[in-house]
């Protein structure tokens, strides 16, 4: 499986390619710091898309949502491809009723990510 990891945190990204990574060792793990970046890897044609994106929220630029936001405009096909999950530390329950209303988002998953919970989420 190939998994794209979405977070300005360079701690964060660390840690939940490594959850990533002891799942499985043959998961392939991208990292971007950025909603921009994320898009532009994403929209290139020489990237093959990933399964699964782990989005933060809270980033600067461009927050997880409207990460999607854009997404849709420029890509459907690619973001209806892909198994999106919404990661954060935010425990505000309008951060998590708006993820669960979008189309887009199959989960809304807490850091910091442990392997017991994405294992079980993943094979839903």
């Amino acid at each position: 499986m190939k998994y794209l990891l979405i977070d300005d945190n360079p701690i964060d990204l660390m840690v939940n390619e490594k959850v990533i990574i002891n799942i499985d060792r043959k998961n392939e793990v991208i990292q971007k710091r950025s909603g921009p970046e994320a898009l532009s890897y994403i929209n290139d044609s020489d990237n093959s898309l990933p399964d699964v994106v782990l989005l933060d929220i809270k980033m600067p630029l461009m927050d997880g949502f409207q990460f999607l936001e854009e997404l849709a405009k420029q890509n459907l096909a690619a973001l209806q491809k892909m198994t999106v999950y919404l990661v954060s530390s935010s425990i505000d329950p309008f951060d998590q009723k708006r993820s669960s209303e979008n189309p887009h988002i199959k989960a809304f998953l807490k850091k910091p990510l442990n392997r017991r919970e994405l294992e079980k989420e993943f094979q839903e």
